[in-house]
């Protein structure tokens, strides 16, 4: 009776706050049956307007919704969903109006949750998470996977925004004719298991999921009869027989097919540990992706609007209610102005710099420290302790917070106070990952019966620890197959990558992992041209191993990468056509945008070089193999490859990177010989770097082979450097040591050859043409 009342509830809370004109009676009435169908649902255009997006639904519809739920046998039979003809249309929202209760909430939760994620990471470090709880949730999760067979069709999810270009409105979707999640024999045909197996083979079908953003349309959302958007919102989904007229695809339809394979019990399998515990194996055909002039400009102006959205949510509770122009209104409108500068930077600074108000905040942070000292140690401790702790996390900010309590808990550990979570537990745990509500009502409802009967389903015991497996284990397993990568420029560049495959094998008992991956060939052409090649078709691009703490205990890290060597044809309309769709609008100033990546790059940046020190700081052995072939650069006269024009060939050279072995001299001192042994040693090497210039192709490549020849003008070069890094912490021992040789650099050029330069005459991006430009006309040559 748990499983349904929960049901229950919780379909009637969630489709009762989106769905216009639920009978919840006849819900619960199908529910309780186990047989749920509804169908003709209209989603309530207010769905989304609690949220204060930048977005609100103009029209809502799911065609249907069927549940089928055997209670009676629920641990044996499948549990069926089906969802049909989901269309949404959401447009941007214009009429956001400020609500200081409803805004004050959001703040609230935004801040508790933040809080409650800082205090998880206290509570994991000071106390590993149970390894039986983390065992019965995964029991319960692959019972779920077991049982469960979803269907999803004819899904349409449509962007629409006429505001921020008004001269060229734009619409944007997702659509997916289906996805399938099925049970299936060991041979991956559908069927229905009753018994007890020691593999579940679960497939997924992916088909024609597809993204498109179509610039200068008619807007569905302009339309006044609803059963004319559902015929078109229909209409418009990609399917194998119906391609929409007129659509400009981002991410073009994809299928893919994933088969995964769920071991139960790898101990008892009888295989000796050669099945994974997962063995997931995705097969897609081909990945392609496209973005044109308008698509971009589109993109760029929509960001900028998102921008001046993010920006002006700050002042939003001193903006005029219920008027929208300006025209008419203008005083007003200064008005606001000036509140919202005199509020949020003139008197909101006196009041952080006021002497008074900084006595006041700092009695409230040691306030709040010794209450959460209580709050931490003490069942009841009392109304004062519980309002004192509402009232500073009201006031002061996340940092401030976390400050207190960190403090808090040094105090707990010093005075040696048990914490009321160290206490011994109430009941059995259902694990971190269901959610809180859920698991109150189960341990208020389950019986014990339930509970065993529970139990038994998912063959879980309690207070039994895990297996521990084997380091040589293979516990998951991902195979990954890909066909074909393609990326368009629109009318300029396509690039392709032709059979990508990857293979990952994780042993986390050993906290190992290898990764494998190869690329068979790299593709580009250029306005209908080749432009980049694979030299040698029989030999695989790109070739990249990562393998941690092997077997074998030869090193703790290896990463090899070879890439095979290409030719590049220079096609100078292509790069100018590509120049001109990306090109951004003059009015663009996506200041907040680009701010807001620099400093996740810092951040980023910053994390890498805290990785990499700690990496360096415990690993033993870290081994580079690092291979790339030199790549050639064409440029002929007039900026497409012609070989019987003047050309530049320029070879830039085999790049490799390796690791040193560690050679320690005789005779040297155990201090010296300690010194040496702290230092990772790698080796970068370039080399045959050389440019050449001649009438036509055939000459200038029987240069590039020659040590000497008139015709270079930059002579063969390269490098040889060693790279010294220290892993131990001495302040006698330098931290980076470079030793090479740099050998000369030589460029040899004539006044005649120069002239010859000078007139190769390749066109370059216009900066500011005054018409827009046909891309059939700039990729003429």
């Amino acid at each position: 009776m748990v499983f349904e009342s929960l049901v229950a509830d919780l379909l009637n809370r969630f489709l009762g706050d989106f769905v216009e004109n639920l009978d919840s009676s006849q819900l619960n009435v199908g529910i309780w049956g186990g047989d749920v169908k509804l169908e003709n649902l209209e989603v309530k255009e207010t769905a989304l307007d609690d949220l204060d997006l930048p977005i609100k639904l103009k029209f809502g519809y799911l065609s249907s919704l069927v549940l089928k739920i055997p209670w009676k046998n629920l641990y044996t039979e499948p549990v069926i969903a089906n969802i049909d003809g989901l269309h949404l249309i959401v447009v941007p929202n214009k009429g956001v109006v400020y609500n200081e209760e409803k805004a004050k909430k959001n703040i609230t939760e935004i801040k508790q949750k933040t809080l409650a994620r800082l205090e998880e990471a206290r509570k994991n470090r000071r106390k590993p998470a149970d390894p039986t709880a983390d065992s019965f949730a995964e029991k319960m999760v692959t019972q779920i996977i077991k049982n469960l067979q979803i269907s999803i069709s004819n899904i349409h999810v449509r962007f629409e925004d006429k505001w921020t270009n008004r001269h060229r409105p734009f619409a944007a979707g997702i659509t997916l004719q289906k996805l399938d999640f099925q049970t299936t024999d060991e041979n991956w045909l559908p069927t229905i298991h009753k018994e007890t197996l020691k593999i579940i083979h679960k497939l997924v079908s992916l088909e024609n999921l597809a993204v498109y953003w179509n610039s200068d349309v008619t807007l569905f959302s302009d339309l006044s009869d609803r059963k004319e958007v559902k015929e078109k919102m229909l209409a418009t989904i990609t399917t194998k027989n119906n391609r929409p007229e007129g659509y400009k695809y981002i991410l073009e339809p994809i299928k893919m097919e994933a088969k995964l394979q769920l071991n139960q019990k790898p101990e008892t399998d009888g295989s000796g540990w050669s099945i994974p515990k997962i063995d997931l194996s995705v097969d897609m055909k081909a990945l392609a992706l496209t973005i044109g002039k308008f698509q971009y400009q589109d993109v760029l102006l929509f960001l900028e609007a998102q921008e001046r959205f993010t920006l002006a949510g700050q002042y939003l509770k001193y903006r005029p209610a219920h008027v929208v122009d300006y025209k008419g209104h203008y005083k007003t409108w200064w008005k606001f102005a000036y509140t919202s500068i005199l509020e949020e930077k003139v008197r909101r600074r006196r009041r952080n710099w006021n002497w008074k108000r900084m006595k006041e905040h700092r009695q409230l942070v040691r306030d709040y420290r010794d209450a959460w000292v209580k709050h931490q140690t003490e069942k009841s401790p009392g109304s004062h302790v519980t309002d004192l702790v509402k009232k500073a996390e009201d006031r002061l900010d996340v940092f401030n917070i976390n400050i207190a309590r960190q403090q808090a808990e040094m105090e707990i550990d010093r005075k040696g106070l048990t914490r009321i979570e160290d206490q011994p537990p109430r009941n059995y745990g259902l694990g971190q990952e269901l959610n809180k509500d859920v698991v109150s009502q189960f341990e208020e409802a389950m019986t014990p019966e339930e509970k065993a009967k529970l139990f038994e389903a998912i063959d879980y015991q309690e207070n039994i620890p895990p297996t521990n497996y084997p380091k040589e284990y293979v516990e998951n397993k991902l195979s990954f197959r890909l066909g074909e990568i393609a990326i368009n420029v629109d009318h300029a560049v396509s690039m392709k990558l032709l059979q990508l495959d990857a293979y990952i094998a994780q042993r986390p008992s050993a906290g190992a992992i290898n990764i494998k991956s190869g690329i068979k060939e790299l593709r580009m052409d250029g306005c209908g041209a080749e432009m980049l090649r694979v030299r040698d078709a029989t030999k695989p691009w790109l070739d990249l191993e990562v393998d941690t703490n092997p077997l074998h205990g030869k090193y703790d890290q290896k990463v090899a990468l070879s890439i095979a060597p290409v030719t590049l044809k220079y096609h100078a309309p292509a790069v100018n056509a590509a120049a001109d769709v990306f090109k951004p609008p003059e009015s663009v100033r996506l200041n907040q945008l680009t701010a807001a990546a620099m400093s996740r790059y810092e951040e980023v940046k910053t994390r890498s070089v805290t990785g990499l020190a700690h990496a360096v700081e415990f690993k033993k052995k870290l081994v580079l193999d690092i291979s790339i072939n030199p790549a050639t650069l064409l440029i002929s006269e007039g900026g497409v490859y012609a070989p019987e024009k003047p050309t530049i060939m320029a070879d830039l050279g085999l790049l490799t990177i390796t690791t040193v072995d560690q050679q320690v001299q005789e005779g040297m001192d155990k201090m010296a010989r300690l010194r040496e042994m702290a230092y990772d040693k790698f080796r970068v090497k370039l080399s045959n770097v050389v440019i050449a210039f001649a009438e036509e192709m055939e000459k200038a490549h029987e240069a590039i082979k020659l040590p000497e020849s008139p015709l270079h003008i930059l002579k063969p070069t390269g490098l040889d450097i060693q790279f010294h890094k220290s892993g131990v912490e001495d302040l006698s021992l330098p931290k980076m040591r470079i030793i090479g040789d740099l050998p000369d650099i030589v460029v040899v050029i004539s006044d005649k050859r120069l002239l010859m330069l000078m007139d190769l005459s390749i066109p370059s991006p216009r900066r500011s043409p005054k018409k827009p430009r046909k891309f059939s006309k700039i990729c003429r040559r």
